[in-house]
């Protein structure tokens, strides 16, 4: 996944923050990433924690994150809107 975003495991920084998962079990994350994500013609600077797990899909967007690009997300279609 690195290599898709001209990344490698040298860009990866440890980091000390405490993850819970949906059933309350607490973890501490492999690292963590700085990544530049462009959606439309807004572009942020966003950390991203790496973990590993078997999860169904690739990244979780944070509230601040979805509202402060000005994207609406939609259940119902399980996609956002920018």
């Amino acid at each position: 996944m690195l290599k898709r975003f001209g990344k490698s495991t040298t860009d990866l920084k440890p980091h000390n923050i405490l993850i819970s998962d949906y059933v309350g079990k607490s973890s501490h994350p492999e690292s963590m990433i700085l990544l530049d994500v462009q959606i439309g013609s807004v572009k942020r600077t966003t950390m991203f924690i790496v973990t590993p797990s078997k999860a169904n899909f690739n990244v979780l967007l944070g509230r601040e994150w979805i509202h402060g690009v000005g994207a609406v997300p939609s259940t119902v279609h399980q996609k956002i809107f920018f």
